[in-house]
């Protein structure tokens, strides 16, 4: 699941944010733990990119109640907190 995570890290920095969906997608369906948990937030900031800021949302409320003890949280909720921003 690391691979997948790491795939969709890669399309999302080259903003190829299909490819990044369809990998963190993948990842967080298949991964557990921390892996999960870095595919929610790579998926919510690939739909935050490409405009989807409902389903980016979602995703991360979904990171929040599942892994709520995820070291990499504060900054999950952090970006949660701008896109709540951004959509008013």
């Amino acid at each position: 699941m690391d691979s997948l995570v790491r795939i969709g890290e890669t399309k999302l920095a080259a903003r190829d944010t299909e490819a990044a969906i369809v990998a963190f997608r993948q990842a967080a369906r298949l991964g557990s733990g921390d892996a999960a948990a870095q595919a929610l937030q790579g998926l919510a900031r690939a739909l935050r990119l490409q405009g989807d800021a409902v389903k980016a949302i979602a995703t991360y409320e979904r990171l929040v109640q599942n892994h709520g003890e995820w070291r990499g949280l504060p900054l999950a909720l952090l970006e949660l907190g701008r896109t709540l921003r951004e959509t008013g």
